[in-house]
């Protein structure tokens, strides 16, 4: 009861603190008049013979105002901080908090903040006010000075395989031609093209919002994404710098403090929410996913929340999420609307037909959701698990395989709350995290441990049943309660999952990998396939993970099921092991390797001796990119192509 009470206060102070800091930004439109106001005093205090030495000097009036802002402001940072510190150690950790830990802690009180690692130290970097700050391992908190030119020159971020982010804020574009040359390479930015220097905010498939709110976007405009008010249907792939679309005439975006961007599957529909919280939406429409009551492309924003008979009117949208042709938004009271395709009844409307104008699935009778506070969607190509803020799990969508885990396998169009369901093993269970492996569903709850359900290949675990000739569990299983599994009396804190294969990092920073092994990519030393999770950290023979502390792992896979695995320790080592055709694991091996090997302790690899602050993984057009951001703000890069990631 004690924990619960300290986690309840902790999610509390992390509302007040984010309501604090949201409204330190000055986003009251009540702003001019203020302005207005404070100048028509300024003027009277002038005329009555107050001198400007009064007002601006080191001591005046002005500046002791400014100061007493600047004070508050980094107040209100320290407690951010210190609350995302404190929610870390109630994760029971026996380690040291992690720049990674840190960073998701710190994202669900504040947006734009960067955490990275300085030895046991921590760093982080609120990029709306370019304040930084050092954490110790006994969470003490002090500001550091600003910048020097030498440390805002390094490259902190890639947000595709030719744009970087700099931690001064400046944003550069390669205009060269990508190199396809094998092994890893390190990124010469000497003559790159400067974009912005407001560094940014938020980023998905080329495109990104930097800091004062402005779009920018770049690449294929065969359907209008670029949202500059063209089609580019003759030379559709064409890859160009990246161009600000908030001023082209006509635009929806005029004048908006945009905040968040995204980019559908396939990169050619695009939405975004302004500060109000209002979405806007252009590109690809065929089947209604852009929401405007028609089925024609966009080439330019429009703001579904100013149309009339909308139901997004007046409402305040905080989340979107793209499936692939169904889009999902939530909204700040954690209600869901839905419209795009429906064949399989992903809308969760009561129907398989598309819909082209969004509607609130919450607010449905029979559904599931009705009265229901959703914090989190999660879902794949076609099936969706919501989450509520009980923890509780509700589902529909594409379900052939049970992975809806309602105890069927037909299709639902309509969220069912599977959670509630009798004698269900997640019957008063908190779940905080869903994953979907394939057509398998995968929940961890606030205990760490791990639930499965739907095709048999990466269940982990547990009995199956056969279903149209295909095995399945169409109910959900805690495979952390199996004596006999891996994962029993383990704490996962981490799940990562890509095409058929799922990696887990428990409390001890150990790895467990199963699922499908084509390329070695479970790193147990073969090509078997595993239904069951198998410790790589230990009992693996050259295995170099033995002994060693798992922060994060990143999995990557193409169109020709080539797959490879990338994990980073807690000393900023770099681990891979999987497919090797293209030098992609960074060392002298030509071959597959099947089991983890540390490139940064490889004296032939390009990233010897180098601390790696963070891994990047995105694609391009019909290649597959990764790099790897170095602690001396160097930014190494591998780009394989015409592998296309699943």
């Amino acid at each position: 009861m004690k924990k619960q009470k300290v986690n309840e206060e902790i999610k509390e102070n992390r509302y007040t603190s984010k309501n604090a800091l949201k409204q330190s930004k000055g986003k009251d439109i009540r702003g001019i008049t203020l302005i207005a106001l404070v100048i028509t005093i300024i003027v009277l205090l002038i005329l009555a013979g107050v001198t400007i030495a009064t007002l601006t000097g080191e001591n005046g009036i002005l500046t002791k105002a400014s100061e007493s802002k600047e004070d508050t402001i980094v107040a209100q940072e320290k407690e951010a901080i210190s609350l995302a510190y404190t929610a870390c150690k109630s994760n029971d950790f026996s380690s040291n908090v992690t720049d990674a830990q840190l960073q998701e802690e710190l994202e669900k009180i504040q947006d734009n903040v960067q955490v990275s690692a300085n030895g046991n130290d921590l760093v982080v970097w609120f990029k709306n006010t370019n304040h930084r700050y050092t954490v110790n391992q006994n969470g003490q908190i002090e500001q550091m000075e600003e910048m020097t030119e030498e440390e805002a020159s390094k490259v902190v971020d890639m947000i595709a395989d030719n744009v970087v982010v700099t931690a001064g804020g400046e944003v550069k574009y390669l205009d060269t031609e990508i190199s396809y040359t094998e092994g890893i390479k390190k990124l010469n930015l000497d003559d790159a093209i400067k974009i912005s220097d407001k560094g940014i905010k938020s980023a998905a498939y080329e495109c990104f919002i930097d800091n004062d709110g402005k779009i920018y976007t770049w690449g294929d405009n065969y359907h209008g994404q670029l949202g500059n008010g063209e089609f580019n249907r003759e030379n559709g792939g064409e890859y160009s710098a990246p161009i600000c679309i908030n001023d082209i005439e006509g635009s929806a975006l005029k004048d908006k403090n945009i905040v968040k961007i995204y980019s559908s599957i396939y990169g050619d529909s695009r939405m975004a929410i302004d500060e109000e919280g209002k979405l806007y939406a252009w590109g690809y429409n065929s089947n209604g996913e852009l929401g405007d009551g028609s089925t024609e492309d966009r080439n330019i924003p429009i703001c579904l929340s100013d149309m009339e008979n909308s139901e997004l009117k007046g409402k305040s949208i905080k989340e979107v999420y793209f499936l692939s042709y169904t889009v999902i938004a939530l909204d700040n009271n954690g209600k869901v609307y839905t419209w795009g395709y429906n064949s399989n009844g992903e809308l969760g409307d009561g129907s398989t037909e598309n819909r082209n104008i969004p509607a609130c699935i919450s607010n449905i009778e029979e559904s599931g959701l009705k009265d229901k506070k959703i914090v989190k969607i999660c879902a794949n190509a076609s099936s969706i698990i919501a989450i509520d803020s009980d923890g509780k799990l509700y589902a529909w969508g594409y379900n052939e395989y049970g992975q809806l885990g309602d105890e069927t396998n037909e299709d639902r169009n309509m969220p069912i709350c599977i959670s509630d369901m009798e004698n269900s093993e997640l019957k008063g269970k908190n779940i905080k995290e869903v994953y979907f492996s394939s057509y398998t569903t995968i929940a961890l709850d606030n205990n760490g441990k791990v639930y499965t359900w739907g095709e048999a290949g990466t269940l982990g675990g547990g009995e199956a049943i056969i279903v149209n000739g295909e095995r399945c569990r169409n109910t959900p299983v805690c495979i952390s309660d199996l004596s006999e599994n891996l994962l029993h009396n383990k704490k996962i804190y981490q799940i990562s999952t890509i095409g058929e294969t799922v990696y887990a990092i428990d409390s001890e920073k150990k790895v467990y990998s199963w699922g499908r092994n084509d390329s070695g990519q479970l790193g147990n030393g073969t090509t078997e396939y595993s239904e069951e999770p198998i410790c790589i950290s230990e009992n693996i023979s050259g295995s170099e993970l033995i002994g060693k502390r798992i922060v994060d792992i990143v999995g990557v896979v193409d169109s020709s099921y080539n797959w490879l695995a990338i994990a980073i320790d807690e000393e900023k080592k770099i681990y891979t092991w999987g497919n090797n055709k293209q030098g992609q694991l960074g060392d002298d091996f030509s071959g597959d390797r099947l089991v983890p090997k540390c490139i940064t302790d490889e004296e032939g690899s390009d990233l010897y001796n180098y601390k790696i602050n963070k891994i990047c993984y995105f694609r391009s057009n019909y290649n597959y990119t990764f790099s790897y951001i170095t602690d001396d703000g160097s930014a190494f890069t591998i780009t394989v192509k015409n592998s296309p990631p699943i």
